[in-house]
């Protein structure tokens, strides 16, 4: 029976039993009730046509929806055929083999499996349903170049090693400097614990940790060393493979665990320098495998596997103390293997580069420990918050797949929630770390860095954008489908990792790892882009010659082989990069010269 005119008009349900009545409801509310059979024939039967076009055009879109369902269903089953259950430890452990989101990107429909469903608003986890795929094409970019350096033998001709003079005297500069210059932002061993074991050594170079120490502090340059780069250099290749050989003959002892994960950490350094990132992905997978040994030692104090929180936590994010100066450093060890093995897995192994269940914990700090190295702990604990973000986490494994030529799918609602994340985060900060009240404004940010000498400010401020240029460069590359209706978010993207290159190149101590995001910049088809990039280049490049060290380490344009290079990375021929290897410091060598070349040359 067709509802009252009433009711109608108040999307009410009408409560007619007798169309010669007024109905029921009507009545109740003592309104005008217009029975519906005052209605002419001609507009009930307008109103049932449209009730039978909504009821075709629901069945249509329940018909097309059980379709996809039945197929990824399908698949999903012959998926999980291939699942494998194991106990290890009293805990299930499911092995999937499936690796990352691109396994299931062949399924019809995946929106149920989408890693951003559960990490926002009811809104958000919807969606509009517009993706858009960004993907950067490997013969027109460095990632041939990247991936042969990050996967080449290890096996090259090292420079003349001679004999350590004055040991004594050698150890006790390495370790000096350690401790006041490199030792705030790499607390690594507990400084008086470490000190009253030195004192008891006979021969100090018989110990693994002060190998490595001697090791790190040699392989980056630093005011407080006297020495050379050539001495330098010398000295660095001598404690490493002094290192190296303690370390396998120790690391079965199961008392050393510790001890040998600690060296790995500073041996990576060492290694990151001179090139060797295949050899240190073995020894950093070695010192992982040890990291998880002893969190399970501590039967999972730590909550390493624990889930995380869909927002920021609330609750104070000061480290607490701790009376243990082993579970103290373990703590901090964790953070930079699983740092460093994101770092040298970036090319060659992506199922590595991310441990998906992997929680960081936070730091704590020692009673006795200076107060400066418990404002880094803090600082810190800070940092780590936002890397452990659960949303930041998978966007991260996403944007990791267009710098090594995959293809990721990004929805538009995810683009924009990025800003959102990091704004949040940007306001729980404490004033301890703030540069300023608004971390972009490029002139509060600037004045800031020129009246403050707080490191710690400076570090956090180049954190946040960092993070924001290494997203919103790899935005810039959206795939050819996409390219006409991503202009708007191409410009986003454009406008925010520009303006966050120029507030970190403001922070001239993280030149180095601005350097390595702004060549995404330089990559982008979009000219307009592209040249603004190169004039931040440009100013990377002017900047690389305020560093005192640097004047020793750079070639001059004629022995530079990167255009050669290059080239044959573009045409897909075998590289080498063995050139570099001559140099005491070839990692500070080869960025050097990768600078030079995008802010001074087309690439070929």
């Amino acid at each position: 029976m067709l509802p009252c005119a009433a009711c109608r008009k108040g999307r009410r349900k009408c409560v007619m039993t007798d169309g010669a009545k007024q109905c029921q409801r009507c009545e109740r509310l003592q309104k005008l009730c217009l029975s519906g059979t005052l209605a002419t024939e001609e507009q009930q039967v307008e109103f049932l046509e449209t009730q039978i076009q909504q009821l075709n055009v629901a069945y249509d879109q329940l018909a097309s929806l059980h379709a996809a369902v039945r197929s990824n269903n399908a698949r999903m089953v012959q998926l999980i055929r291939n699942w494998k259950i194991k106990i290890e430890d009293g805990r299930f452990i499911i092995e999937t083999n499936i690796n990352n989101i691109h396994d299931l990107m062949s399924l019809a429909s995946i929106p149920y499996l989408s890693p951003w469903s559960n990490l926002g608003t009811a809104t958000e986890a919807k969606g509009s349903g517009l993706l858009f795929k960004f993907r950067s094409e490997s013969k027109s970019n460095w990632t041939p170049f990247m991936i042969k350096l990050f996967t080449r033998s290890s096996q090259h001709a090292s420079l003349t090693e001679p004999p350590l003079p004055k040991q004594q005297l050698f150890v006790k500069h390495c370790v000096d400097a350690f401790f006041s210059c490199h030792y705030f932002f790499r607390v690594l061993v507990h400084e008086n614990s470490f000190r009253a074991k030195l004192d008891s050594l006979q021969d100090p170079l018989s110990d693994l940790t002060v190998l490595s120490i001697c090791c790190y502090v040699c392989a980056i340059p630093c005011y407080h060393m006297s020495y050379d780069l050539t001495e330098l250099r010398h000295r660095a290749d001598t404690c490493y493979k002094k290192a190296k050989s303690m370390l396998l003959d120790q690391f079965d002892v199961h008392e050393k665990r510790l001890e040998n994960a600690v060296s790995i950490c500073l041996l990576a350094h060492y290694l990151h320098v001179t090139l060797r990132f295949s050899e240190s992905r073995r020894l950093l997978d070695l010192a992982y495998q040890l990291c998880l040994d002893l969190e399970k030692d501590n039967k999972g104090h730590l909550k390493l596997f624990q889930t995380t929180h869909s927002s920021f936590p609330n609750e104070n994010m000061d480290p607490e103390a701790t009376d243990d100066p082993d579970q103290a450093v373990l703590v901090r060890v964790i953070y930079l293997i699983i740092y460093f093995r994101r770092l040298v897995n970036f090319f060659s192994s992506e199922s590595s580069y991310y441990e998906p269940r992997l929680r960081l914990p936070k730091w704590k700090y020692l009673s006795d420990e200076k107060d400066q190295v418990k404002r880094t702990i803090r600082s810190q604990n800070w940092i780590i918050s936002i890397f452990s973000h659960p949303f930041i986490t998978c966007l991260w494994k996403e944007i990791h797949c267009v710098r090594i030529g995959r293809t990721c799918k990004l929805s538009f609602e995810t683009i924009f929630r990025v800003e959102e994340v990091m704004m949040e985060w940007a306001s729980i900060v404490p004033e301890e770390f703030r540069l300023s009240k608004d971390l972009n404004s490029y002139d509060l940010c600037s004045s800031a860095i020129e009246s403050t000498i707080d490191v710690f400010k400076i570090l956090l401020f180049t954190d946040f954008h960092m993070i924001q240029i290494s997203i919103f460069s790899s935005l810039l590359q959206p795939s050819e489908e996409d390219l006409q209706i991503a202009q708007f978010v191409l410009h986003y993207a454009h406008e925010k990792s520009l303006q966050s290159c120029m507030h970190s190149l403001v922070a001239s101590d993280a030149l180095f790892f601005i350097i390595r995001v702004v060549h995404l910049l330089t990559l982008s088809s979009e000219e307009h882009i592209s040249i603004q990039a190169r004039e931040l280049m440009k100013a990377c490049y002017e900047q690389m010659h305020h560093l005192p060290f640097i004047h020793g380490l750079y070639l001059s344009t004629e022995e530079s082989p990167m255009a050669d290079i290059l080239t044959l990375c573009k045409k897909e021929k075998p590289l080498n990069l063995d050139y570099y290897d001559t140099y005491t410091h070839p990692w500070f060598t080869l960025m050097y010269d990768m600078t030079r070349f995008t802010a001074t040359h087309c690439y070929p």
